[in-house]
């Protein structure tokens, strides 16, 4: 017996919604629209020098761009860091204790030093009470912020942000410190595609977040912790999913490690690899 039309076309809607919501994304890692790729004027050029011929090394140094001065409408980005004897325990059970202060320095730098050239960052500020760390940036001539909460990763970026508002910044960012292969052009790209809201960037794994930024003129509200890209999609933040991947390419572990080597790491970790042996 035929299955009258009117029947029919119900059940065919009904059948589309139950698949479509049995395998739909997270809201918080729905696609955003197809970006168009970076601009090749920004993009970090790669260059080949001491490591082995397949590890590919960044060139992240130099001068800031010209248009990222104090004034404009760019953003201010905070890279909190924890004291270095506490820093990354997972990459830390992977490779041994052998370079391990070394190297997580390493890609803290490289990833500050990418970021100061990123089109539409102002500066770069990190916050952190650890000796060696504050020594190794303000040689560079990076602000370092002391952790003066020393109560975790949301306490002092809430108090870095109450300081640069505090002196005038309008819009304020976090930037994670463990992307060594970041790149300015890609990050300048996620941050023209942010436009003015709220936004995050997620991770490569989708849980955690890379990058947030604040509204102009709004505080910060970081939400960083495990399942961190949901808390803060959950706070009206958008989400930034584009042709970026150094951006999301964050290292916690000796597999994450080998993942950025492949995409291009930073000249300070892919020497500190050199020198250690990989």
């Amino acid at each position: 017996m035929p299955i009258p039309c009117a029947f029919s076309r119900v059940f065919l809607r009904w059948r589309r919604r139950f698949l479509c919501s049995a395998t739909a994304t997270p809201p918080c890692l729905e696609r955003q629209p197809n970006y168009p790729s970076p601009d090749p004027a920004t993009s970090t050029r790669l260059q080949f020098g001491s490591p082995p011929p397949h590890r590919r090394t960044l060139t992240q140094d130099g001068p800031v761009t010209s248009d990222n001065t104090p004034g404009t409408t760019g953003v201010h980005l905070l890279v909190p860091l924890k004291p270095l004897a506490r820093a990354k325990s997972r990459l830390l059970a992977g490779r041994g204790s052998a370079g391990h202060v070394e190297l997580v320095t390493a890609m803290a730098l490289d990833t500050v030093a990418a970021a100061r050239r990123a089109r539409g960052v102002v500066e770069v500020v990190v916050v952190s009470s650890d000796r060696a760390l504050t020594e190794a940036f303000t040689g560079l001539g990076v602000e370092v912020v002391p952790d003066d909460p020393g109560d975790g990763l949301n306490a002092a970026l809430r108090h870095g942000d109450e300081v640069l508002r505090a002196r005038g910044a309008f819009r304020v960012g976090a930037l994670q410190a463990d992307l060594p292969a970041l790149r300015p052009g890609e990050l300048g790209w996620a941050l023209r595609a942010a436009g003015t809201d709220r936004s995050f960037c997620p991770d490569l794994g989708g849980d955690g977040t890379t990058l947030l930024l604040g509204e102009p003129d709004q505080p910060l509200d970081p939400r960083f912790g495990p399942g961190s890209a949901e808390a803060h999609f959950e706070s009206g933040a958008k989400s930034l999913l584009g042709p970026w991947e150094s951006l999301r390419r964050d290292v916690d572990t000796e597999a994450d490690l080998t993942a950025a080597e492949v995409v291009g790491l930073g000249p300070r970790t892919a020497a500190r690899l050199f020198r250690s042996g990989g």
